[in-house]
């Protein structure tokens, strides 16, 4: 069951040895671990987030070259087009290919299609346009969820540890007290181990079998012409 707020704070009185202290208030405490509980989702999202990615799918209509997906992303992973129940990913559109398509004669824009994100990353833009209604999979990394009251549970990726979350709290309390953080820098350093390990154990299929020739590639990708 997830810890909600305030069990964490005071979790982290109790890691400090701050029990019944005011020196640091319950209010600075909530920022502490709000501070701490989004270093931690940083750093899962470094190190098992594409393990673990939300998928969305969005329409974009024949012709149109855009369509909103909301601004909930911490990450986008991956993009892909489906067609036929296949997916084929799509690159993310840069500068490079702004000069290319400006200045080249020979792009075959079928052959090329790129997204790019706007207003914040809300909406998604293809180019170029489809000529029929498209689907859209959209790999993401969520965005932490923020907490607002104390009665609210930490849930998500941080849940399973919590304890960093603590922990890191703990040394900021303790920095303020100007008290001695040694051994809880120590404890951190370790929980990072762990999830560093525990990140090496996830299965990201680092070996499997792809088609390189696409010789269909014309055929199906003709929703572009």
């Amino acid at each position: 069951m997830p810890y909600t707020l305030l069990q964490v704070i005071d979790q982290v009185r109790q890691r400090a040895d701050m029990v019944g202290s005011t020196f640091v208030t319950t209010d600075e405490v909530a920022v502490y671990v709000a501070e701490s509980k989004f270093e931690l989702f940083e750093l899962l999202a470094n190190v098992v987030g594409d393990a673990v990615p939300s998928l969305q799918e969005v329409q974009i209509a024949a012709g149109a070259s855009n369509a909103t997906i909301g601004a909930s992303y911490y990450r986008i992973l991956r993009v892909d087009w489906v067609h036929n129940d296949a997916r084929y990913p799509l690159r993310r559109y840069n500068f490079h290919d702004l000069v290319a398509r400006t200045t080249s004669t020979t792009w075959h824009p079928a052959l090329d299609i790129t997204y790019s994100l706007y207003e914040g990353g809300a909406k998604i833009t293809v180019d170029p346009p489809p000529a029929v209604t498209t689907t859209l999979g959209i790999y993401y990394h969520p965005q932490d969820t923020r907490i607002t009251t104390m009665s609210q549970p930490i849930t998500g990726l941080v849940d399973r540890w919590v304890e960093y979350v603590v922990i890191d709290a703990a040394i900021k309390c303790k920095e303020k007290e100007e008290s001695d953080t040694t051994a809880l820098e120590r404890a951190k350093q370790n929980m990072i181990g762990r999830i560093e390990r525990y990140s090496a154990r996830l299965d990201r299929n680092p070996m499997y079998i792809g088609d390189t020739r696409r010789d269909d590639e014309d055929e199906e990708l003709a929703v572009w012409y």
